[in-house]
């Protein structure tokens, strides 16, 4: 599943306080701010959110359609990226651990020509969990953090559970969790229960934000 969200990225502040100035281009307003000039008021922010249970396939050799660059021109200030069921044999993880994965590294290539680099990224087992920023974004992405939760045999095993990652985006703080839950209707119970396990488990230090549900 591939969604679009938008959202107001920048200072809060009142409508009396809003500066006026001629509009900015949108690797312009987050420098102004940065560079200490007249803060940037918010304008709007695009997330492109894919979630996608692979099923242990190798990645496309084309996944341009995937990340939406055929209908745009990487104008898109954050990707996340959510996989479930990414091949995790025993001999491609010791190869994933001593490289980069092969859907990390066919995302990085896709998008690095367009000016995103890997903000963060969270693997357990099949799960995996990639987030890209525009670079400029980068100096106002503080307080990143990632979990994992194990919800397989009662907790022990990776192949079931949730893997999240936690910032600030200009001072709001968003929460992007991707999660991989006993599948048909008849397991509705056992689902529901390892959801709430890991919104329990799901802990982030040292932020005002300290569990998923906190953030806004």
């Amino acid at each position: 599943m591939v969604s679009r969200l938008s959202f107001g990225l920048g200072p809060t502040r009142s409508r009396e306080e809003q500066p006026s100035h001629q509009a900015l281009s949108d690797e312009s307003r987050p420098q102004a701010w940065l560079q200490g000039g007249t803060p940037a008021p918010p304008y709007q922010a695009t997330l492109h959110i894919i979630t996608w249970n692979v099923g242990s396939a190798m990645p496309p050799d084309d996944i341009t359609t995937l990340l939406g660059l055929n209908v745009g021109d990487g104008n898109t200030d954050m990707y996340i990226i959510g996989l479930q069921e990414v091949n995790s044999m025993i001999n491609k993880r010791l190869k994933d651990v001593l490289f980069t994965d092969q859907w990390s590294e066919v995302c990085m290539e896709r998008l690095s020509p367009f000016g995103y680099v890997l903000v963060t990224s969270q693997r357990m087992q099949g799960l995996l969990l990639l987030v890209f920023a525009k670079y400029f974004h980068l100096p106002f992405l503080r307080g990143v953090q990632t979990e994992t939760t194990r919800t397989g045999l009662g907790g022990y095993w990776g192949n079931k559970g949730g893997v999240s990652a936690r910032m600030t985006v200009f001072g709001h703080s968003i929460c992007f969790l991707n999660c991989h839950l006993p599948a048909h209707m008849e397991n509705h119970e056992e689902r529901m229960e390892d959801f709430e396990s890991i919104l329990q488990q799901q802990q982030f230090e040292g932020q005002a934000a300290t569990g998923v549900l906190d953030h806004e």
